[in-house]
This record gives C-alpha cells, sequence and structure tokens, in this order.
C-alpha cells in the first residue's frame, strides 16, 4: 500500500487517538498546532479511548477485585495502559479523575 493511502487512513477523524499519535509522532507537528489541538480534545469523546472510558466505574476503576492488576487484561491497570497507548493523559480532564483505589488514573 502507498505511504501517502496509510497515512491517509491513520489520520482519519473517527479515530483522534490514532490520528493525534500519526500527527505529533509521524509528522513532528508541535502540541499548538490546531489539527493536534483537536485530536487531543476528541480523545476522551471519540474512538477506542472513548470506549474505555466509558466502561469505567464511576468510581474510577474498571473491575474491582482483589488487585488493580487482576483480573488479567480488563482490570484498571490494563485500562490505563491502553488508554496512555492512545495518548490519553491526565492532561485531558475527562482522563484524570482519580479512581477510587487511590492510583491517579493516568501517567
Amino acid at each position: 500500500m502507498p505511504r501517502d493511502k496509510v497515512l491517509e487512513w491513520l489520520l482519519e477523524p473517527d479515530q483522534p487517538s490514532v490520528r493525534y499519535l500519526a500527527l505529533t509522532q509521524l509528522l513532528g507537528r508541535s502540541e499548538t498546532d490546531s489539527d493536534v489541538r483537536d485530536a487531543k480534545a476528541r480523545i476522551p469523546s471519540a474512538g477506542w479511548a472513548a470506549e474505555i472510558l466509558a466502561r469505567r466505574d464511576p468510581g474510577g476503576w474498571w473491575v474491582r477485585d482483589r488487585h488493580p492488576s487482576y483480573p488479567k487484561y480488563i482490570s484498571t491497570n490494563w485500562n490505563l495502559l491502553a488508554l496512555s497507548d492512545l495518548g490519553a493523559t491526565r492532561a485531558i480532564r475527562k482522563c484524570a479523575r482519580r479512581a477510587s483505589i487511590g492510583w491517579t488514573s493516568l501517567p
């Protein structure tokens, strides 16, 4: 597949996390760039990050169990790791809420 087509796909607006990461990490755009700001602002409301955040309990956790890392792959720890990979940081207000287990929601 031609590089231009791949980049076009990565920049589609339906996944703002991917768009944000492509703009900043592949194209080297600054955090002050209007496209970067727009993509970053949409992270908690559209795409994969929004889906993960929608599954979060109002208390700030995903699966309340004996430990934040269990059950494996669906607990709070794993969801926070995925959100971090998607560019959702505590700089995004909706992502910054504290979990009831006392952890800061995101790095």
